[in-house]
């Protein structure tokens, strides 16, 4: 199972290499790592993070690339039986853009509690909604739940990069903080 998932992962980053390059191969490239990830669930039927895969692949790629939207809707389905976080973060692959992020995981904690994999999302969710100060606070209880979670320190580095990315005038402000929370990840363990 190991191996097949690697695989199809191994298929993913070709066909995402493809689209990027805008490459007459991606659909067929695409259908490849569908292909794969299916190998994987005939292994393993219940592996959330090869369903999640096909549910982004077929739920937000265009037609023309290989989405299809019924397929996704199917492992949404299959999500929602398999693991209750997997299938809320599939469920909101298939909400409409411009989709409250924040408030989804909220709601999603009060009814299911937390834990580091929604914190994750929640922090994400208010770093897109450039809430930096909403992410800290999630991603320092993901931590403080689980030390393996320190790895959120590079989320938030790399949020000040974007802000860099966005603007170049802002480096002088954003580029020191994004330091000190690699070097905050550095001193960290594990």
């Amino acid at each position: 199972v190991v191996y097949a998932y690697y695989n199809a992962k191994n298929c993913f980053l070709k066909a995402y290499i493809s689209a990027q390059k805008g490459g007459d191969d991606t659909k067929e490239m695409v259908n490849q790592s569908c292909n794969e990830f299916i190998r994987v669930l005939e292994l393993k039927a219940d592996y959330p993070e090869a369903l999640m895969y096909l549910v982004e692949f077929y739920g937000m790629l265009p037609e023309e690339m290989g989405g299809d939207k019924s397929k996704a809707e199917k492992y949404v389905e299959e999500l929602k039986k398999v693991d209750a976080f997997y299938g809320a973060k599939a469920s909101l692959v298939m909400l409409p853009e411009g989709t409250d992020m924040v408030a989804y995981w909220q709601k999603y904690i009060e009814k299911n509690g937390e834990d580091c994999r929604v914190l994750k999302e929640l922090g994400v969710a208010h770093l897109f909604a450039d809430n930096i100060d909403g992410a800290k606070q999630c991603f320092e209880k993901a931590i403080s739940l689980d030390e393996a979670e320190n790895v959120r320190l590079l989320d938030l580095a790399r949020y000040h990069i974007m802000l860099v990315m966005r603007n170049r005038d802002a480096a002088d402000e954003e580029l020191p903080k994004s330091k000190d929370y690699i070097q905050k990840y550095l001193a960290s363990i594990p």
